[in-house]
């Protein structure tokens, strides 16, 4: 396959790690297998993680041109970001399957979760954190044109060598006002989307325009829920088990409750932040640049 991309083409350059004579995945997502790799670049071989997403072998063609052609898009979006906390991409890769994979630095702390799970964090530390996922979501939105992440959650935010925190994967991202830059083809995570993402109905026959539902807007309440998630340790709506609950509570303006443990957990100025990232109308969240502002100024204790 011929890979038409800005991005580079470093099917010859990266080799996948073995496991014996197996190809076994570091991880695995709802979509994506991750391998661990090696890039050969300018002579230096340097560690990467290998994105490749699953397809069943008897997908009709269409479906695998849709899904590449998707993948190349997101490595061109994704190629241009530079960030100190937006994870890069190096490019592409052929010859792992029905679909190319994206190449980037392998992170081996893995994301937030399993790196606090492993690393005893303060709550200065975990402040530390959401600053800068803040500060990558003002990069994101500050771009010309803008770039929404649309599918921001815990398990899409590295941690590097230097315990930074990573904007990754951005398999649903778009450009603000350019068409068909929205790569919406995977789902994402219910407990941290927002309410205008769940209408209650479409009309027969009528498609959901994604311009008018991915915006920056929920990404900031796809914020709010990773702040959450954080500093207290678990998942929103911790007590619902079923998508169709979470659904159904944020229909109903519900959002996780400031229980005595999180108030405890949650400084007030950051609760404070949060609660309006996930009001119910989109147009009254505060914009990136407001919550950098604002989180500036909280003190870390």
């Amino acid at each position: 396959m011929a890979l038409e991309v800005q991005g580079r083409d470093l099917t010859r350059d990266v080799t996948v790690t073995l496991s014996g004579e197996k190809r076994i995945p570091l991880g695995a997502g709802q979509s994506a297998d991750i391998f661990r790799g090696k890039w050969k670049d300018q002579g230096q071989q340097k560690l990467v993680a290998i994105k490749h997403y699953r397809l069943a072998l008897n997908d009709p063609p269409e479906i695998v041109e849709a899904v590449n052609r998707r993948l190349i898009r997101e490595s061109q979006t994704w190629f241009d970001l530079d960030h100190p906390h937006v994870l890069p991409c190096y490019g592409l890769c052929d010859g792992l399957g029905l679909t190319v994979a994206l190449v980037c630095p392998l992170h081996l702390n893995g994301n937030i979760l399993q790196y606090m799970s492993k690393v005893e964090c303060s709550s200065a530390v975990r402040l530390k954190f959401i600053n800068e996922i803040a500060a990558g979501l003002l990069y994101l939105h500050s771009r010309v044109p803008g770039v929404v992440h649309a599918d921001l959650h815990c398990g899409n935010i590295l941690i590097n060598d230097q315990e930074q925190a990573l904007l990754a994967d951005f398999g649903r991202s778009k450009k603000i006002g350019i068409a068909g830059y929205t790569t919406a083809l995977f789902c994402g995570s219910t407990r941290h989307m927002a309410p205008e993402l769940f209408p209650e109905e479409t009309p027969e026959g009528d498609e959901v325009d994604p311009d008018m539902i991915f915006c920056m807007a929920t990404d900031m309440y796809a914020f709010a829920m990773v702040c959450f998630e954080i500093l207290t340790g678990n998942v929103p709506f911790k007590a619902l088990r079923y998508d169709y609950q979470v659904i159904s509570a944020i229909r109903r303006s519900k959002r996780p409750e400031p229980t005595l443990e999180v108030q405890q957990s949650i400084p007030l100025d950051v609760w404070e932040i949060m609660y309006r990232c996930w009001n119910q109308d989109p147009g009254q969240r505060p914009s990136a640049g407001e919550v950098v502002e604002f989180l500036a100024k909280v003190p870390v204790s």
